[in-house]
């Protein structure tokens, strides 16, 4: 045990060699270390370690939807539904900052995606940009002309 704390603070104290930029952890981070730590687990304090070492370099984009936050063992998968409910309805996040608007996202959890994520357009291509920009009540027919079909907000590319 005592050699494991050993460990995590060495390579705590070692990590702002490590990287190219010589940053420092993010104190929310370094809590959430300490935390994983005092409960004695070090193979999921290394595994903490090196998914914010691989994310840090390679953010996750918060408006990919498609594999939204899943390798982040913290956000929950209600936190994942609730984030794609959100980006569905007000379209896609402009920043970071907006996670906090979302129910289910305190302030910790914030400030530890904070680093290993990003908020940035996705790139559209004209068919996704008609199934998003369309009338909610409204399916394509197979003429190619939207119809009104009185239906709520699910959007459908239906051939009719």
């Amino acid at each position: 045990m005592k050699r494991g704390v050993v460990a995590v603070m060495l390579l705590w104290l070692l990590w702002p060699l490590a990287g190219a930029a010589q940053e420092l952890m993010p104190s929310a981070w370094q809590y959430y270390i300490e935390q994983l730590s005092d409960e004695g687990d070090d193979e999921t304090v290394e595994e903490m370690l090196e998914l914010y070492e691989s994310l840090h370099d390679s953010p996750v984009n918060l408006n990919d939807t498609s594999d939204l936050l899943s390798a982040i063992p913290f956000v929950s998968d209600l936190q994942r539904e609730r984030l794609r409910a959100y980006i569905m309805l007000s379209g896609e996040l402009l920043s970071i900052e907006e996670l906090y608007v979302i129910n289910g996202f305190d302030s910790l959890t914030v400030e530890l995606l904070r680093p290993i994520v990003k908020a940035e357009p996705l790139e559209v291509f004209a068919s996704d940009y008609m199934e998003r920009t369309a009338d909610p009540r409204e399916e394509q027919s197979g003429d190619g002309h939207w119809r009104h079909c009185g239906t709520g907000a699910r959007l459908s590319r239906q051939h009719l």
